[in-house]
């Protein structure tokens, strides 16, 4: 693999000077045209990390010593378990539900769930969450629940981020 866009421009008009009209010269030309896209993708990315890690940059970038993998962590995880409640309406049983929630940031990345919260509807009532409070940063908010009152169980209930408002 080449390891600038100079030597990759030697190499290529290097194998441009032979004879590459047989068959056994596809490999070597396919090779060539891989490694430059390569060369110039890897370029490419190198460029934008750099940009968005840069001095203005709204991410923090964190390794840990000894860690396996790479966070980048552009707002905080929620501390704060949901506000659940109830409303009247419904012919549903009574059921305690879970929930927890998750910040979104404008390009569509999530923090981890919030604590979470087990709320008792009683019958013939639907559950209510809170907004969470609003951070920097979050473009919106998500919210996971569960009528098993088990947090593995829980699934997403909005299929876009909910604004912050009061509900």
């Amino acid at each position: 693999m080449s390891d600038t866009l100079g030597s990759l421009r030697a190499e290529i008009l290097l194998w441009l000077r032979s004879d590459l009209n047989t068959p056994a010269d596809v490999p070597m030309l396919n090779a060539a045209i891989n490694d430059g896209i390569e060369d110039i993708w890897l370029s490419m990315m190198r460029v934008q990390v750099a940009r968005f890690l840069g001095l203005d940059s709204p991410v923090t970038f964190t390794l840990a010593s000894g860690a396996e993998r790479v966070q980048l962590v552009s707002i905080a995880d929620p501390l704060v378990a949901p506000v659940l409640g109830q409303v009247a309406g419904g012919n549903l049983a009574a059921r305690t539900i879970l929930g927890a929630y998750s910040y979104v940031t404008e390009s569509g990345a999530e923090t981890q769930l919030s604590p979470t919260t087990a709320f008792l509807t009683t019958v013939n009532n639907f559950g209510q969450v809170n907004a969470p409070p609003a951070v920097a940063g979050a473009f919106g908010w998500n919210f996971y629940a569960s009528v098993t009152n088990t947090a593995a169980l829980m699934a997403l209930q909005n299929q876009q981020p909910l604004p912050f408002v009061v509900p």
